[in-house]
């Protein structure tokens, strides 16, 4: 089961696909794209991936396509304006797996990656937990996903 929500389609619901089927045959199955349709979302808008490729299929994991308009959009970007960390540590308080969420950010946005590393950045399962109740809107989770892409091409590079 797929749902598919947003204000970007016609139809949202929950459908029985198989494994497979293109992003854009589900949305095309949902009444299609409403005009102010602006970004697909694989997955909710916390966790989710924005997808540019609607020839993407659902796999075992797509739990969820969320369609977003303009406006939600634009609403979003003005609501979570970044700014500095103010160290509250609510990202500490909240991580399930108990990890620094901040310093390992830190360590991404400055190229350090085997600090990120020595930070356990491969302990993250992407919640989007620290992001969420970070009060400084700082991307957390978008900066420890970005760490762990540069590992493993850095990894991949020193196998070859």
């Amino acid at each position: 089961v797929v749902t598919v929500t947003g204000e970007g389609v016609l139809n949202p619901g929950n459908f029985y696909v198989p494994i497979g089927t293109q992003v854009s045959e589900l949305i095309e199955f949902s009444g299609g794209l409403s005009k102010e349709a602006a970004k697909v979302i694989l997955g909710g808008p916390m966790m989710g991936i924005a997808i540019a490729d609607l020839t993407t299929p659902i796999t075992k994991t797509t739990g969820a396509v969320t369609i977003l308009t303009k406006e939600q959009i634009g609403k979003a970007k003005f609501a979570r304006r970044q700014t500095a960390c103010i160290r509250c540590g609510r990202c500490l308080e909240i991580c399930p797996e108990h990890l620094n969420p901040t310093k390992i950010a830190h360590a991404v946005k400055n190229n350090l990656l085997d600090v990120a590393e020595s930070y356990y950045i491969s302990g993250c399962m992407e919640c989007g937990c620290c992001s969420y109740v970070c009060p400084a809107n700082i991307e957390l989770t978008g900066y420890i996903r970005t760490g762990k892409i540069f590992l493993a091409r850095q990894k991949k590079k020193m196998l070859e």
